[in-house]
């Protein structure tokens, strides 16, 4: 027998929870060793169940609450702690953003060797059915996975999606029980993605797998594409193939998003961020630090679709996007043309591949994946020049790391802002702008 076996049979441990790790459990000890509870939260005196354990760290999920902190609510969703998606409905929303508050000026100092201040919190108008943009697993139903498990778990309604999401999950099942998509044990998933269009809104739908869509191997998945092409509310549906690339199957390969009184092309696949409503928000404050002036020039690393770069273009000289998604790219170019920009270029390589090409710039902006900067891309951002570095993040460890490589490169964080773009979860969207100085 395993010892997570073993831990999983053990009878529940008390434990009294001091504080809140990141990724989402409350921190206690048993015994001395540190225990991640999942659903506690801190201050409170609980009963865990230990699940498993990890570099001498061990996991658990709360089973039981002797002493409930006064910021403890009832969860809204009935699917709380099955499904995977929120770690945090549990917990007061107020409670919630100051929690994020405290890990993200943690891990300034214990990464970032550096204490900041948070200069502003955003929030969005409610803290549900925010979430533009989701994977839907298909098993035996439709749904979302269990945390820390491949298992799906059946959800009709989630309540911190676009109630568009919530009416594809219902399709989605009952598409299911009629035998029109066929059990595919959870090893297929639809990437979803909500588009505003004005007053309404529409899907775009990627049928994607562990080993993604090979439709001559796998004939029954034409089935279900056929199957999401009838849905109405449906502007494309398309499949990601076994080289990665998206291809159209119905509909548009091509979808435009309303943001601020213009439209965005956006090619189905591409990363797009999922809380739209807060989106706006970001944009203006991105533009009001970076304080581009028309004769500056502007980097966009990691731009995607080009969202900040094309709003940008609108003050600088000139800008220049970089993104390693070549259909991303390809839309950032059509919508530079309807918008009749003609001061941004946009290059379709990894920004791995064009750290000795870089010319000086005035402004960089960067957004990078979860992973955050390569400390060659950092090095060579740093060197060309820019008086001012405008970093988007959302995931505030690998921001703090970087914050201290930029520190030793003569950059301090002269402004740091948080946006929830994903209240009920652990996750926080950062803001910093980085000023340069003189190296450290």
């Amino acid at each position: 027998m395993s010892r997570g076996r073993k831990l999983r049979e053990s009878d529940p441990v008390e434990v009294t929870l001091t504080g809140m790790a990141h990724r989402g459990p409350a921190v206690g000890r048993i015994d001395g060793q540190v225990v991640f509870a999942f659903y506690g939260i801190p201050g409170e005196r609980v009963k865990v169940q230990l699940e498993r354990r990890r570099k001498k760290l061990l996991h658990a999920r709360v089973v039981e609450v002797l002493e409930a902190s006064p910021e403890r609510t009832d969860p809204l969703c009935q699917y709380f702690g099955a499904c995977g998606g929120c770690q945090w409905q549990h917990i007061d929303y107020a409670a919630q953003v100051r929690l994020k508050e405290e890990v993200v000026t943690e891990h300034f100092a214990r990464i970032g060797k550096q204490p900041v201040s948070i200069d502003a919190v955003h929030t969005p108008s409610s803290p549900w059915e925010y979430r533009y943009g989701c994977e839907i697993a298909l098993s035996r139903e439709a749904g979302f996975r269990q945390r820390g498990s491949r298992r799906v778990v059946e959800i009709e309604h989630c309540a911190i999606s676009h109630p568009l999401i919530s009416k594809l999950l219902a399709i989605l099942n009952e598409m299911i029980r009629d035998g029109r998509i066929p059990d595919l044990w959870g090893r297929n998933w639809v990437e979803t993605r909500v588009i505003p269009q004005g007053g309404a809104a529409k899907l775009a739908l990627i049928l994607e797998g562990v080993r993604n869509v090979d439709l001559e191997a796998e004939p029954e998945l034409g089935a279900v594409l056929e199957a999401l092409a009838t849905i109405p509310e449906a502007a494309s549906v398309s499949y990601r193939t076994p080289s990665g690339r998206v291809e159209p199957f119905a509909g548009s390969a091509l979808v435009g998003i309303k943001l601020m009184g213009k439209t965005i092309q956006f090619p189905p696949g591409a990363f797009f961020q999922a809380s739209v409503e807060m989106l706006p928000l970001a944009i203006s404050r991105m533009r009001e630090l970076a304080a581009v002036q028309s004769d500056e020039t502007v980097l966009d690393l990691y731009c995607g679709v080009g969202i900040f770069g094309l709003f940008m273009a609108e003050d600088a000289g000139h800008v220049i996007g970089i993104e390693v998604d070549k259909q991303a790219i390809a839309a950032a170019r059509q919508t530079a043309a309807d918008w009749g920009l003609r001061n941004i270029d946009f290059w379709d390589l990894p920004a791995e591949k064009v750290i000795d090409d870089l010319p000086a710039v005035d402004v960089a902006i960067v957004d990078p994946p979860r992973t955050g900067l390569d400390p060659r891309v950092l090095r060579a951002v740093a060197g060309s020049a820019p008086s001012r570095i405008v970093y988007l993040s959302c995931e505030p460890s690998t921001l703090a790391r970087d914050a201290a490589l930029l520190q030793e490169e003569g950059y301090r964080v002269e402004r740091l802002e948080l946006f929830d773009f994903f209240p009920q979860t652990y996750h926080i969207e950062n803001l910093a702008l980085f000023r340069r100085g003189e190296p450290s």
